[in-house]
């Protein structure tokens, strides 16, 4: 009775005494060779070959996934020692919790759905609210905004003076395509604009990069600016 099981693309059984289909190397679930979408000649090669391991598409995005953890872990730590150093209260052997590297992770992910919009005119219903954002995304994105929710920062008005609104899509991307269009709004309102939900951690690293960027550029320093580096604030050289 020849070896069956489901191709891991199309769901299909797979005979492998019949056929000679192969299996990922990371989480062993077997493809056919015409659904790995490799040419003719890679197959031959991989089937000929004991040394060489094949992964598929699922495995790869995972490992890229965990790849930019780290890498966002690694960041993570970098900002929280400047932080420590700018502090006046900072000790010699100090080191970093790995629950406040884990919070923080969460927190921004948690964060990474969410937009702030400023100087958008206050309402005295928050269905008013809704459909000024609504209006205003519009004008500048093709985003959904049917299941966004929204609420305004602060507890009191101000005349004159509206508050912010956090605004919270179903997905990053959507606040990251708002976000990217930010500049069309002084197309349209010179007043109004939106900005990243940051983390405490993240405003307090964002505020000491300014006070370097300064400090930097007043010793002379030309040609250097902020820029976001894989969703960090990092100063580097501009091109201008």
């Amino acid at each position: 009775m020849p070896a069956t099981n489901k191709c891991l693309k199309c769901a299909k059984e797979v005979n492998f005494d019949k056929d000679k289909e192969f299996r990922c190397d990371i989480c062993m679930l077997p493809i056919h060779t015409t659904c790995s979408g490799l040419s003719r000649t890679e197959m031959q090669f991989i089937l000929s070959k004991d040394s060489v391991s094949y992964h598929c598409d699922k495995c790869i995005k995972q490992k890229s996934e965990i790849s930019e953890l780290r890498e966002l872990i690694l960041d993570l730590k970098s900002e929280i020692e400047l932080l420590k150093k700018a502090s006046e209260n900072q000790r010699t052997n100090l080191t970093t919790p790995a629950e406040e590297i884990i919070t923080e992770v969460a927190e921004r992910q948690l964060r990474s759905r969410n937009v702030i919009m400023y100087n958008l005119n206050e309402n005295q219903s928050n269905d008013q609210d809704l459909i000024d954002v609504q209006g205003v995304i519009k004008k500048i994105s093709t985003v959904s905004t049917e299941h966004i929710k929204l609420f305004r920062l602060g507890q009191s008005r101000t005349p004159n003076k509206p508050r912010p609104i956090k605004i919270i899509f179903k997905n990053s991307d959507d606040a990251i395509s708002v976000l990217r269009n930010n500049k069309k709004l002084k197309e349209i309102n010179s007043t109004i604009f939106v900005r990243s939900d940051l983390t405490k951690m993240q405003m307090e690293h964002l505020s000491n990069l300014r006070i370097e960027l300064q400090e930097r550029i007043s010793n002379g320093e030309k040609d250097i600016t902020i820029r976001y580096i894989r969703g960090v604030p990092k100063i580097i050289k501009s091109k201008n």
